[in-house]
């Protein structure tokens, strides 16, 4: 998922309405989780895969 896209989800729910693409980089980099160059939609976009957000939220 793009990261702008998974930013504008999350930011809908209290917790993370201040978050941006840092904040999020930082609070998931302890599950081993980072960015990277993704195919989303024909483009190459920097996101997250959704397995790893998967599992680091099976982890917290």
């Amino acid at each position: 998922m793009h990261t702008a896209d998974l930013l504008t989800e999350l930011t809908t729910h209290a917790p993370f309405a201040e978050y941006d693409a840092a904040r999020l980089a930082e609070e998931l980099r302890p599950f081993d989780v980072t960015p990277g160059q993704l195919d989303v939609g024909g483009r190459n976009r920097n996101g997250y895969r959704r397995g790893d957000v998967l599992r680091a939220l099976e982890r917290a």
